[in-house]
Parts: structure tokens; C-alpha cells; sequence
């Protein structure tokens, strides 16, 4: 009995353990089909994230103006102006669903230049653009600028050296080549300083001050201001609010005087501005109501002013941080053609990115002029730094209001700064193309 009972228990304890073994490979199994899976699973999850732009539209828009900004002042500090630039070729390019404007620039360096210092002005000036990377091509006689956002190449800028003479090599020639040399010699010579004479009468009779563009805001109140705003021999602006008692007189006789007219548009400001939506005036565009009343708005105040051929905002520091709205604004500049002022009185403006999207031609406000609390003093030692900023970028765009110190401060320093910067339009501004990230050519 006991053998037939030592008998009976192995096999059941065999089956346990053959059990539990099987067991044991199944879960093993399992586990690691599933880590397998979730393994590949990520790296497909990862690739589709490096793959794609990492970038939204807004942020490519806005990084693109923020480095054509910096590439300004970094061609200012090295010498270079636009008598250097050779070429630019501006590419409408899109991945996925970003669209960008790239841009091709070729530029004679100005002989003192080096590679070295090149490269690390470019890259000290773009070091504050977000996601933005900069690398350098270098050979004997050029350095090239690549610049990227988000993996997105958007500029490539080429510097070209000439050779110098001391790396040519000398050859010894013969007495009848030398004079045949000598004869060749002193033609391109004559042709190079007829050429040199050719290039300072250019440089004589083209605009090569600094431009410099006034903007007197508010306008429509008053027709004394108006009248005498208009005697001053100058192309200031108009920006001129509607459904005012004489916006209408203001936008024809500035039209008739050859000055450039803007609709100073009211939006919404922030109450911590000093301001409510009631003081932006009649029709302002207030970041609560529905679209279709902003529509309204928009189109009544566009037709309200006659002759113009811009826009700028009135106020705004709270719509112009609205870039869904401005879409709107934007939308409808364009269609009519219109160019936009930012007016900046928001630190936070998406004015430049909205403008940017829908291809309006934009600048921003460099200075304000004046302020309702001081006088004709203030207003003068405002008109000098605009004088400054605009001898460093090349352009400056200030901004005042119709106060009688600031009519009487635009009389009599105009003179004093015409003969150190042209004061000019938004539209002389903008047709010029002094910003090189944007030229046309």
C-alpha cells in the first residue's frame, strides 16, 4: 500500500510543475510582446515629433520678423549697407501646413570685414530669437550664414571677399609683355574711375540720409492744428480719426497737400492704461463683441476716411494682444491694399505676426514723441533720439499728437533734422525696402 501510494503523488506533483512552467512562459512571453510593442510604438511617436516642424505658423511668423529685425542692426554694426547688397532672392516655401518667405542674400564685404568677425556678429545678434541656430559655410573668398528655426532654414546669407593682391601669384614676363600689360592697365584704370565717377553721381542724387518718418496721431478735432501741421514743408503723416468734426476736411486737404493720409483705428485698450473701451471712441473694436459686429466696425471706419493709404491703431493695448481679431483687421488691410503702423502700445502686440500672415506690409513704432504733460522742450530731445535710432537702423518711425508744443516743436527742429536724416512717408519707407530681410530685388 504505501509504494502504491509514493506512486500516485509524483505524477500530480510532475503536472504542477509542468503547469507552472508553462505559465511562467506565457506571462514572459506576453511581457515582452508588449514592451516590444510599446518600444516601437514610441519610436514611431518620436520620429513623427522630429519629423514634423515643431513650430506653429504664428511662432515661424514672428521668429522671421525678430531675426530680419536683428540682422539689421548686425549689417549696421559691421558697415554694411545696402550698396553691398548684391542680391536678394525671397522663395515662398511651405512644409506641412507652414509657409514661410526664404530669403537668398548675396553681400560684397566691405574690406575690413573678416570671416571671424562676420560670424560672430551674426550670431551674437540672433542669440535672442527663440529656436533659432546659425551655421557657417567658410571657404577662401566667402562665408555663408545658414539660419534655422525649429529644423525650418529661412535665410541664407553670403559674404563675398575680394582677393588681395599680396595672394596672386607673380609671374616674370618679358619686356614686350610687360608693355602690353602696362597698355591694359591703364585702361581698366580709366574705365574704373569713370566707373567710381558713375557710382558718386549716383550716390549724389539717391536718397543716402537716414529716413525718418513723423506720425501725427489724433488728427480731426481741431482745423487750427490741422492748418498748421500743413504749413510745415515736410511729408509728415496724417493719422486721421473718424466721425470726428473735421476728419474728413483733414484727410482732403492733407491729400491735396501731397501728404500721406492713415486711419487711426480705435481699439480697445487696457483699463490699466488709464483708459476704458468708452474713451477709444465711436466704433472702437472691443476684444468682447461678437465677430460680426467687429467686421462692421472695421469696414465703417475704413470708409469713413477718405485718401487713405494706411492704417495704424488708436489705443489698442488690450485687441492689438488679440492675434484672432487682428486676423480680421489684417484680412481686410490687405484686401484694399493698405500698409499697417503698429502704433506699439502694447510691449505684447501681435500686430507684426497678424501682418506678417496675410502679407501686409508692416512697421513698428520706434519712439513716442510727446506726451500730453509736457511741452515743445520734450517733444525736441524726443526728435533727437528718433534722429539716433534712425542713424543706427537706417530708419525711424516716431509718433505725436497735435498738442500745441508738439506743432510748434515740429516747426522748428524739421529744418535742424533735414539736414542730417530725410524725413519721409511710411509709403517712401516701405517702397524702398530699407530693411535688406525684405528687399525685392
Amino acid at each position: 500500500m504505501p509504494t502504491k501510494k509514493n506512486t500516485g503523488r509524483k505524477p500530480r506533483r510532475a503536472r504542477r510543475k509542468k503547469s507552472a512552467k508553462f505559465t511562467r512562459i506565457a506571462l514572459f512571453t506576453v511581457g515582452f510582446l508588449l514592451v516590444l510593442f510599446i518600444g516601437v510604438y514610441g519610436l514611431h511617436l518620436a520620429k513623427d515629433k522630429v519629423s514634423g516642424p515643431g513650430i506653429t505658423q504664428s511662432e515661424l511668423s514672428g521668429a522671421i520678423v525678430s531675426a530680419d529685425s536683428n540682422l539689421r542692426s548686425a549689417y549696421f554694426d559691421m558697415g554694411v549697407s545696402s550698396e553691398h547688397v548684391r542680391s536678394v532672392k525671397p522663395q515662398n516655401k511651405a512644409k506641412d501646413d507652414i509657409r514661410w518667405e526664404y530669403k537668398d542674400i548675396v553681400i560684397e564685404a566691405p574690406g575690413r570685414l573678416s570671416q571671424k568677425e562676420i560670424k560672430d556678429t551674426i550670431t551674437k545678434s540672433l542669440s535672442s530669437v527663440p529656436g533659432l541656430e546659425s551655421h557657417y559655410k567658410v571657404s577662401t573668398h566667402s562665408i555663408t550664414a545658414l539660419l534655422t528655426i525649429k529644423d525650418i532654414e529661412t535665410h541664407r546669407i553670403k559674404f563675398n571677399f575680394q582677393p588681395s593682391p599680396s595672394s596672386q601669384k607673380t609671374v616674370k614676363k618679358n619686356p614686350q609683355d610687360t608693355t602690353k600689360e602696362t597698355k591694359k592697365v591703364e585702361d581698366q584704370d580709366k574705365k574704373s574711375a569713370k566707373l567710381k565717377e558713375h557710382i558718386q553721381d549716383y550716390k549724389q542724387t539717391a536718397a543716402t540720409k537716414p529716413k525718418v518718418v513723423i506720425i501725427v496721431d489724433d488728427i480731426g478735432m481741431s482745423k487750427s492744428s490741422i492748418d498748421k501741421l500743413l504749413q510745415i514743408p515736410a511729408p509728415i503723416t496724417i493719422a486721421v480719426l473718424p466721425n470726428l468734426p473735421y476728419s474728413e476736411y483733414a484727410a482732403r486737404e492733407a491729400h491735396k497737400k501731397g501728404r500721406e493720409v492713415m486711419l487711426h483705428l480705435p481699439m480697445e485698450p487696457k483699463e490699466s492704461s488709464g483708459y476704458t473701451a468708452v474713451d477709444a471712441g465711436e466704433d472702437a473694436l472691443i476684444v468682447g463683441l461678437p465677430k460680426s459686429e467687429i467686421q462692421r466696425r472695421i469696414d465703417k471706419n475704413l470708409s469713413a476716411v477718405p485718401h487713405i493709404q494706411g492704417v495704424n491703431n488708436h489705443m489698442g493695448s488690450k485687441f492689438m494682444e488679440s492675434g484672432e481679431l487682428l486676423e480680421l483687421v489684417m484680412k481686410e488691410i490687405k484686401s484694399k491694399g493698405l500698409f499697417f503702423v503698429d502704433s506699439m502700445t502694447s510691449g505684447k502686440s501681435l500686430g507684426s505676426e497678424a501682418a506678417s500672415k496675410f502679407g501686409v506690409r508692416s512697421v513698428e513704432r520706434d519712439v513716442f514723441l510727446d506726451d500730453a504733460s509736457k511741452g515743445a522742450a520734450y517733444v525736441k530731445s524726443q526728435l533727437r533720439q528718433l534722429v539716433r535710432v534712425s542713424q543706427k537702423k537706417g530708419y525711424a518711425i516716431g509718433i505725436c499728437h497735435p498738442y500745441p508744443g508738439t506743432v510748434k516743436a515740429l516747426a522748428e527742429m524739421i529744418p535742424q533734422m533735414q539736414e542730417e536724416v530725410e524725413i519721409a512717408s511710411v509709403s517712401t519707407l516701405l517702397d524702398h525696402s530699407l530693411q535688406i530681410g525684405k528687399n525685392n530685388n
